[in-house]
């Protein structure tokens, strides 16, 4: 039985997992809404929306691969996007970031940053990464090395566009809807013939049993118009891995396909519209079809953009305007003490012995650093943060890692509202969340690194902690 307590005053619980065997510790948060009516009865909803460059300097780290790149060149800008939405007591904040992810602590930092501008409430701001593999060095990745600075040009440029997006606030029309787009993003993650379980399985394998899974399909639409119709933005969610670009030494910034996506959204929009992305459950979601029938070749990302573009703009067009009355704000976060895992004695010894090894595998020199990295770590548990936003008959669920699909499918499965956005590497950056089945069977995103180091159940969990938020918003008059 799990136990949420709420209050202004952000109250502790001791939580039960599930197995009984493992307490988190919550400390739940929820902000209230207020509604404003004008002297016709008429609730008033305002909007403003921003974006502002955050491409690096050139010869910088590219995280995203298992070797640091440095880049040489722009393929496109990089950009921080905001959008700030407001009644006239209650305020939220999205804030997407074309980069691979953004750490908690950098999110704190921002936070702050946009409450001394502004006064927004900190549990009312949701900072997101699209999870371009193509961005800049916002922390120690594998072997790419964080860049202090950049990261705080990072914050820097969000006041910026967060100060933009204030200017630019007027009173809007909103509208939701849900297209589909099943062409373009596959299941990684495979059962062999042999019985065992792989990602990256390889085009046209024979040893190919079948995907253990289902894709996404749903692009869900937030419409943003000002009173005479004419578009000021559009919020996106789609899940599907930001890699289009390869591991073969790509050394060029991108935003990948979302940015392809904005380029679209502007010619047919207008230039001035705000193309916001959030990723979807996306962590075992990727863009390459092993059948080899989707031919991935240069300038996928270009196509991924286009197609979904092409969707996005249709199902936009056939969006109802939501009236004015229903629109509640609302915003519910949760803190979550959750398990690590460590190295075993046995992995810690091969890490220490590892120079012994005769011509080994990219792969087992990054394991090999991982497992003494987090040995000299020896952290045992992490805060992490879910946290949940209403608009309306909209729920936005964010969690802080590459959640994989299935989670993402019960939330919307369950869900209370009539449209659900999932988004992924929110508030923070826990690498992949797996299921419990993933840990049993194995490969790419259940390997023990310092990135990816959450328990088996954490992704169950934080995703029932999530329905209850759900219900918590719900209930927001």
């Amino acid at each position: 039985m799990i136990v949420v307590l709420i209050s202004r005053i952000n109250p502790q619980s001791i939580i039960p997992c599930r197995n009984g065997t493992v307490l988190f510790i919550i400390n739940f948060r929820v902000t209230e809404c207020s509604i404003h009516k004008e002297g016709n009865g008429r609730i008033m909803i305002t909007c403003g929306m921003s974006e502002i460059v955050i491409t690096p300097p050139l010869n910088t780290s590219i995280p995203g691969q298992l070797q640091d790149r440095k880049a040489i060149g722009i393929r496109d800008d990089l950009y921080a996007k905001v959008m700030i939405l407001e009644d006239s007591t209650t305020k939220l904040c999205i804030i997407a970031l074309d980069c691979i992810g953004f750490f908690k602590h950098d999110v704190a930092r921002a936070r702050d940053m946009i409450f001394a501008k502004t006064g927004i409430p900190k549990e009312n701001i949701l900072v997101a990464a699209t999870h371009t593999h193509t961005g800049g060095a916002i922390g120690d990745l594998y072997q790419s090395p964080r860049d202090d600075d950049y990261v705080s040009y990072i914050i820097n440029r969000i006041g910026e566009a967060v100060e933009g997006a204030l200017i630019n606030m007027q009173e809007v029309q909103l509208g939701f809807g849900v297209g589909t787009v099943d062409n373009i993003s596959f299941y990684r993650r495979f059962k062999m013939k042999d019985g065992s379980f792989t990602t990256f399985a390889g085009l046209n394998n024979p040893n190919i049993d079948r995907p253990i899974g289902d894709i996404d399909s749903d692009v869900v639409v937030i419409r943003i118009d000002d009173t005479k119709g004419n578009p000021i933005g559009v919020v996106t969610n789609f899940a599907c891995h930001l890699d289009t670009m390869g591991a073969d030494g790509n050394t060029m910034f991108s935003a990948d396909y979302p940015g392809a996506l904005s380029s679209e959204i502007k010619n047919k929009l207008g230039a001035n519209v705000v193309s916001i992305f959030l990723n979807g459950a996306c962590g075992n979601i990727n863009h390459v079809d092993v059948t080899g029938k989707v031919k991935v070749t240069p300038g996928h990302y270009i196509k991924m953009g286009r197609i979904l573009a092409d969707e996005v703009i249709r199902t936009r067009e056939n969006v109802k305007y939501e009236h004015d009355n229903d629109i509640v704000l609302a915003a519910v976060n949760e803190d979550i003490t959750a398990h690590t895992l460590l190295p075993k004695e046995e992995d810690i010894q091969w890490a220490k012995d590892f120079s012994n090894i005769k011509e080994p595998s990219v792969w087992d020199t990054l394991l090999s650093q991982e497992y003494l990295k987090l040995d000299k770590q020896g952290i045992k548990s992490k805060n992490i943060e879910i946290q949940a936003l209403r608009l309306g008959n909209l729920f936005i669920g964010a969690f802080p890692g590459e959640l994989f699909v299935e989670f993402g499918a019960t939330v919307k499965s369950n869900s209370l509202f009539r449209y659900n956005m999932i988004s992924t590497l929110s508030n923070g950056c826990e690498g992949y969340i797996t299921t419990k089945e993933t840990h049993e069977q194995g490969g790419y995103e259940a390997r023990l690194t310092a990135y990816t180091n959450l328990a088996p159940g954490t992704g169950e969990m934080l995703t029932e902690h999530m329905m209850e938020l759900m219900k918590s918003i719900q209930n927001v008059p």
